[in-house]
Parts: C-alpha cells; structure tokens; sequence
C-alpha cells in the first residue's frame, strides 16, 4: 500500500490509474489470503505458525491457490497486482526516478516474507497435528476459484478496468 500512497503524491497519470487498479488488486488478494488463513484455522483451531508444516501432502489443492495468492501478494507476473504496481512504478519514475529506486526496496521486503510464510506453511516434513484433515470442500473451493481467476483474468487483460479510469482521469489533467 506504500505505493498508493506514492502514486496519489506524485500527480501522475499513470500513476493514479495503477493506484485504482492497486485497490482493487489488494482487495482481491488480500482477501483471498485472509479466507485461505481462515480455512485453516477453521480446520485446526491454532494460529500457531509452526503446526502447519507439510500442508502441500494432504491439502493440495489449498496449497496450489495459497500458492497463486501469495504469488499475486508478491506482484507476480499474470497477477493483477504486477500490472498496478507497474503502472505505479512507471508513474513514479517519470516524476521522481530516485524515489522509485527506493520503493524497489519494499517489493523486495514483499516478495522475501511471502515466499517464507509459502514455504513455512506448505513445505517440509508433514506435522503430527495435521495428518487427520481433509482438502477444501466444494464450498470453500467456489469461494476461492473467482478470486483466484479474478486476479489472473485482470492480471492478463487490465484494460477491461483501466481504460474507464483514463479516460475520467484525463479530465482532471
């Protein structure tokens, strides 16, 4: 969310259209991230961190869309998130390139705490206290598939939102 805050100051076209679509982006993977948290909390009633070892063997496909979440958390190519945070990376740089420079150091930071929490969570040795649960149910797999297409389908065609928004914004310019 540092970069909304850094498209809104710089007064920046582009910047501002990546900041919309930065909202809805962060709203979708963020979203899906908390449901996914919440599922398993739902099946193990422990937030401990630690008891969630070797997801990947028994909940697999929890796994494959906590996977693509955490790689849209991170602005990964396909996502949605990449395409707002290079807009506002674009937009930045064309009005402050040494402040861009520095917001380089947050997707780094990002990128570094998800691909821990995703391999602390679904890799490694299979913990004791999961082996006797079970995969998403119907229910819990339609509630994640649009999200996760979503993020993808906006990821590879985000002009489907951003050509409203440059339109209006080219009025306020």
């Amino acid at each position: 969310m540092n970069f909304l805050l850094g498209a809104i100051f710089v007064k920046d076209l582009v910047a501002y259209t990546g900041s919309l679509l930065l909202q809805i982006a962060h709203g979708l993977s963020s979203s899906a991230l908390f449901l996914a948290i919440g599922m398993l909390y739902d099946r193990y009633k422990s937030r401990n961190i630690y008891y969630y070892r070797g997801l990947v063997v028994i909940m697999p496909f929890f796994c494959f869309f906590f996977f693509l979440f955490s790689l849209a958390n991170l602005a990964f190519p396909g996502t949605v998130n990449f395409a707002a945070e290079m807009l506002i990376f674009f937009g930045i740089f064309n009005t402050a390139p040494s402040i861009a420079i520095l917001t380089l150091f947050g997707i780094l930071l990002s990128a570094i705490y998800s691909f821990i929490l995703l391999t602390r969570i679904a890799f490694g040795p299979a913990s004791l206290y999961i082996r006797n649960f079970y995969d998403l149910t119907r229910r819990e797999f339609y509630t994640l598939f649009p999200l996760a297409f979503l993020i993808i389908f906006l990821g590879i065609f985000p002009t489907y939102l951003t050509a409203f928004w440059t339109f209006t914004l080219t009025t306020w310019f």
